[in-house]
């Protein structure tokens, strides 16, 4: 009977070491492509944020400075912590800028001068940023070559009022 016992006991530690090692093979991997979806979703919502805040600089000022303005809107934007994984989100160029009506100068007959009233710029301004996310395991899975790339574009209306002259 004792030698039945000590036999029994090696084959049950010997069962869970390999139930263990089985386990741990199926646990990390599913873990790491957990932490890459995790990535991967940070990084296409911060891209889609910073596409907001540069289409909304865009669209405030004067039409002609749009470009300018997105651009350093996220130059300013890029905090101190950088994840490996992931790019800073860019500019895809050029910032679409459309004028429907602007306010033009009108002729003074009697004056003989133009005079210029001012008045609001209505148009849209439309943005497209690009984010580059480079995952550990998930392009593997996708079949895609890393790093990724996405993209988001947004539109707002232009909020321009030019002043009188």
């Amino acid at each position: 009977m004792i030698v039945n016992q000590c036999s029994t006991r090696h084959k049950s530690a010997g069962q869970s070491l390999i139930e263990l090692c089985v386990g741990l093979i199926i646990f990390v991997p599913v873990v790491l492509v957990l932490v890459d979806l995790g990535v991967l979703l940070f990084g296409v919502e911060l891209n889609d944020k910073n596409c907001r805040v540069a289409v909304r600089a865009a669209a405030t000022g004067l039409p002609a400075e749009a470009q300018m303005r997105a651009q350093s809107v996220l130059r300013e934007g890029r905090s101190a912590r950088h994840i490996d994984m992931l790019g800073h989100s860019q500019i895809v160029l050029p910032v679409n800028v459309v004028v429907n009506s602007e306010p033009v100068a009108e002729t003074d007959f009697a004056a003989e001068k133009q005079i210029f009233q001012g008045g609001p710029v209505i148009g849209t301004a439309t943005v497209t940023t690009q984010i580059q996310i480079a995952p550990l395991f998930i392009h593997v899975l996708y079949g895609a070559k890393s790093p990724l790339f996405f993209r988001a574009t947004h539109s707002e209306p232009i909020c321009c009022v030019l002043p009188a002259r």
